[in-house]
């Protein structure tokens, strides 16, 4: 048996190639309010930090602890996230740069981006049920 390079040949017409440019737009424009919305976020969460971190932790045990939990989780899931929409970019962006140079190795190279960004949609989901289930006990 023949050992191919490419198990089958795919074909993108223009229509195609028009689609995934509108494609990458979108997620350009996504990106940069993502990262607008997780500034806010990580403003908001220092804002609530720093206006109730006086709080002892022998007058309320509980919101002591969870204001210092709810902050680093603030900042690690705002971190993940920006990293899983860089993730998202780079694979949109190199997968539009390959079908617009007919490059299959680069198109083929470009779903690893979509690959990690989906294991860090992973880590999100479950430091978010971690977080949930903190915050209901």
């Amino acid at each position: 048996m023949d050992n191919k390079e490419d198990i089958f040949d795919i074909r993108v017409n223009e229509d195609g190639k028009k689609l995934v440019n509108r494609i990458y737009q979108l997620v350009v424009v996504c990106f940069w309010i993502g990262l607008a919305v997780e500034a806010i976020i990580l403003v908001s969460g220092a804002i609530n930090y720093f206006r109730y971190r006086d709080i002892t932790f022998i007058v309320d045990k509980g919101y002591y602890w969870y204001l210092r939990i709810y902050t680093v989780y603030i900042i690690l899931f705002s971190a993940l996230t920006i990293l899983q929409s860089v993730y998202f970019l780079n694979f949109t962006k190199q997968a539009q740069q390959s079908i617009r140079i007919n490059d299959s190795h680069g198109f083929n190279h470009s779903f690893i981006w979509m690959y990690k960004s989906l294991k860090i949609t992973l880590v999100c989901i479950i430091i978010n049920g971690l977080f949930f289930i903190y915050g209901l006990f």
